[in-house]
């Protein structure tokens, strides 16, 4: 619906409006949260819902329906696919991933449905309810691949951090909240600029300073540690935040640069289903990075509770402390 010249700078705007409720979310649920009750986390959402649904039908211009033949047998196999796939990787971890036959199922099951689906699609072509022909401009898939894996990026920030905050560095939550929703408001920093820098310096110069952004952020949140202030915190997540929506309306101008105007619709579909899947990936890669890393440590510590260790031995012996029922206790 607009020129090209313009996408990125609508993008942008699109993306200050996304970024709005990370922003205000964290720092406005915590408060809820802390000084009234957990559920006016979701009685919030009903004056928002009916305001927004006011808006719907004052602004948002009626479109006549059209009929159009739908490829339910794709997509029975796309959804078949995706939640065997969804569940595989929700569960995975809990039950020991391929230890399971509950996961061995799973796999196989998603394994022979998206074969089935990418193999119908090949031969039908636009026919099938996603258009896999679309791939074949590398343009855009290369920008849908890489949007997938930022958005995995983003989604690891909005997940550990707040455990972070909350579960190991005792933080209020109104504390919590106000520090996530900073990295917001840099959000919409970056989303602001975006359209600027790209028409500046064009969309590779404006990634590739993007992208020097999110790993000064990632790497300042790797130096973090326990003794690390809310500043320090803030800036991390602050830079990566930044970063990423500098990068999300260029990638998503550049992804349908050279798709034909008929083919914008499916070119939306695909790209958000393929960042979809992007995030959930994302999310399970942190969980098993977590999960992994807990263990290892459990395992190292649970190590040093040794009768073999002369530190430990002098710790339960020290006064007051028998040995032999400090261990039984132990």
């Amino acid at each position: 619906a607009y020129p090209k010249e313009q996408r990125t700078r609508v993008l942008s705007l699109w993306v200050m409006g996304v970024m709005g409720g990370p922003a205000v979310g964290p720092a406005l649920g915590g408060y809820l949260a802390q000084t009234l009750d957990w559920r006016w986390v979701f009685w919030v959402n009903l004056p928002i819902g009916i305001i927004s649904v006011l808006l719907i039908l004052s602004f948002v211009r009626p479109v006549p329906p059209r009929r159009e033949s739908t490829d339910f047998r794709g997509l029975i196999l796309l959804i078949v696919w995706v939640v065997s796939l969804q569940i595989l990787l929700n569960r995975g971890n809990e039950l020991d991933w391929f230890g399971s036959r509950e996961i061995v199922f799973l796999g196989i099951t998603c394994a022979t449905f998206a074969l089935a689906f990418f193999l119908r699609g090949a031969l039908i072509g636009a026919q099938n309810i996603i258009n896999l022909q679309l791939l074949r401009d590398w343009n855009f898939t290369a920008c849908t691949l890489l949007m997938a894996i930022l958005g995995s990026l983003l989604l690891a920030l909005m997940i550990l951090t707040p455990m972070l905050l909350i579960e190991y560095y005792r933080w209020e939550i109104v504390t919590a909240g106000m520090v996530i929703g900073g990295f917001g408001i840099m959000g919409l920093a970056g989303g602001v600029l975006s359209p600027r820098l790209g028409s500046l310096l064009g969309i590779r110069p404006a990634l590739m300073i993007a992208c020097l952004f999110l790993a000064l952020g990632w790497y300042l949140f790797s130096r973090i540690n326990l003794y690390s202030g809310p500043a320090e915190i803030l800036l991390s997540g602050a830079l990566v935040e930044f970063g990423l929506m500098l990068a999300y309306p260029l990638l998503a101008a550049q992804a349908f640069a050279n798709l034909r105007p008929e083919q914008h619709d499916e070119g939306a579909g695909l790209f958000n289903f393929v960042k979809t899947l992007g995030f959930s990936f994302g999310v399970t890669f942190v969980e098993i990075l977590m999960y992994r890393g807990n263990q290892s440590n459990w395992n190292e510590y649970a190590g040093f509770i040794a009768l073999t260790n002369p530190g430990l031995g002098g710790f339960l012996g020290g006064p007051g402390i028998e040995p032999a029922s400090g261990m039984a206790g132990a």
